[in-house]
């Protein structure tokens, strides 16, 4: 049993298919976009790297694979990886094979539940976008999709899973006891909208958080930031022993650095390393919803409505001074029962392995 997955330049979609076959018992491919070739270091039976729509034809039919994932199709053409034409070509093709098709869909099929849903960003009005999602929602709606949390939505055709093989079973790295590693995680995007937004007093509450933290000796901090971001802290941040900045990380070292966490910062409420944190069941917190709120009202409800279930994210206000006592802040801002509503459902989801042979015996 061969399963192909091919995937975008999203992080979050090259992640899910890591969360989908790790430690499954059918043989997995996957095609990595050459711009994310350096990121992906999961051990797989076969790797391909594409550039285009032709290389993943010609793989597809030298493998030969029982199923087809597609990790995900809903960001081929966004990504900048086929234009509208290759991609319809593409998906043709596919088909042709009478290979079963499953794709994953970060949007949660939003115009089923959002028929009005609208985009926009600053200001603007993201009509292409709007027109995008559109053509996906219609040409993509008889495609098998597939979710990695207990998707709310009753769609046919639909999947959801959760691999309790997935965990690393090795301890993380050694520690003192009484040291506590704190995690704060920031995507370009998101990175790029809040500079806009608060223009430097981000940059100035963001030296502020990190110093607060760290002048607590018993806090190791690691931030993994955008490269520009990097270089704009790095000289007010310098000197301090118990901080280090990375600007890229492969796959494997960052789920290494999640594990070995005891507690993860974001401003993305859907960042893709979130359901890692789950998975390992450490603590994270939120200072912003991200950009998918900027993006769309209805886009974030329908993601929260799916990813979050029946809980909430939490959040602190990233503007004023930050405890460094984790036990005391964990007490001020983490529910262990609202973490139990975000998790509910999970364990009791169809593995991988099973979803593969649905789509094989359909």
């Amino acid at each position: 049993m061969k399963v192909f997955f091919i995937t975008t330049r999203d992080f979050g979609e090259i992640s899910l298919a890591t969360f989908f076959s790790r430690n499954q018992p059918f043989e997995t491919v996957i095609a990595i976009p050459e711009i994310r070739a350096d990121y992906f270091d999961e051990m797989v039976n076969i790797l391909y790297v594409y550039t285009n729509i032709q290389d993943l034809k010609r793989y597809v039919l030298k493998e030969s694979p029982d199923v087809i994932a597609i990790n995900t199709a809903y960001l081929i053409i966004n990504g900048a990886l086929a234009s509208k034409e290759e991609f319809i070509d593409f998906i043709d093709f596919l088909k042709s094979l009478e290979i079963p098709i499953i794709t994953s869909d970060p949007f949660v099929r939003v115009y089923d539940n959002y028929p009005e849903c609208r985009f926009s960003l600053q200001g603007e009005k993201l009509k292409g976008l709007e027109s995008e999602m559109t053509f996906l929602g219609n040409y993509l709606k008889d495609i098998a999709h597939f979710y990695g949390f207990p998707c709310k939505n009753n769609f046919e055709k639909t999947y959801t899973f959760y691999n309790d093989k997935f965990c690393v079973k090795t301890k993380p790295e050694l520690k003192s006891p009484n040291t506590k590693n704190w995690l704060f995680v920031l995507g370009e995007l998101d990175f790029n909208l809040l500079l806009a937004k608060y223009k430097d007093q981000f940059l100035i509450s963001l030296i502020d958080r990190l110093k607060e933290v760290c002048s607590n000796k018993n806090n190791t901090v690691r931030c993994v930031f955008p490269l520009k971001l990097a270089e704009l802290v790095a000289g007010s941040l310098q000197g301090i022993h118990n901080l280090k900045v990375s600007e890229f990380l492969s796959l494997s070292k960052y789920e290494q650095l999640i594990r070995s966490s005891d507690i993860v910062f974001y401003w993305n409420v859907f960042s893709n390393s979130i359901l890692m944190c789950k998975y390992y069941n450490i603590p994270f917190l939120c200072f912003e919803k991200g950009h998918i709120a900027e993006l769309s009202t209805d886009l974030f409800k329908n993601m929260s409505d799916g990813i979050y279930h029946n809980g909430t994210p939490e959040f602190l206000n990233f503007f004023s001074r930050i405890e460094s006592d984790l036990e005391v802040l964990l007490k001020q801002y983490f529910s262990v029962d609202n973490r139990n509503k975000i998790l509910e459902g999970y364990n009791a989801l169809p593995s991988p392995h099973s979803i593969i042979q649905s789509l094989i015996n359909d």
